[in-house]
């Protein structure tokens, strides 16, 4: 349905005749059964291409974050790798359509219920800072961190009011 990776990325055009078939989701709203769906992201994390310990398959994991600020962990496999490398950057925004959606495996805490798989056959559209018709997705907002030394003053006060 979707053409081959060489028209795969890119064509601003190409999203914009999809994007009138194609309903635009948050990733929370994407499941396996979503038909023609289209999600706006930002990478907010990417790791280097690894190899699986076991099983010897070569992965690179990002991590997609998108304007509601949900994210999820998507991957790249194999003979796919080089093919999405040099498109996928920190803190850049595409739009990303058909992307192959599956349950979530992990032995910690999942970003998300599904992970994201990257192929051949998923429409990356890099969404340029010049685009009149997209913006790029802000970079992600910085956590409030609470310092140690406050967490002991208020843990010291929290045990003397007890007593």
């Amino acid at each position: 349905m979707w053409a081959a990776f060489s028209q795969n990325v890119g064509s601003g055009a190409q999203f914009q005749a999809i994007n009138k078939i194609a309903e635009r989701l948050n990733i929370h709203a994407i499941i396996p059964e979503t038909p023609n769906w289209i999600s706006k992201v930002q990478v907010v994390g990417m790791g280097r291409p690894g190899e699986g310990i076991k099983r010897k398959i070569k992965y690179l994991n990002m991590i997609l974050q998108d304007e509601q600020d949900n994210q999820v962990k998507a991957t790249v496999y194999g003979d796919d790798i080089p093919l999405y490398q040099d498109i996928f950057h920190l803190f850049h925004t595409y739009l990303i359509m058909g992307a192959c959606i599956q349950p979530a495996v992990t032995y910690t805490t999942p970003l998300h219920t599904f992970d994201w798989i990257i192929d051949k056959k998923t429409i990356v559209d890099p969404i340029d800072k010049n685009d009149s018709d997209e913006i790029e997705l802000p970079p992600p907002r910085i956590v409030n961190a609470t310092s140690f030394q406050d967490i002991n003053n208020q843990a010291s006060r929290a045990s003397k009011s007890r007593i």
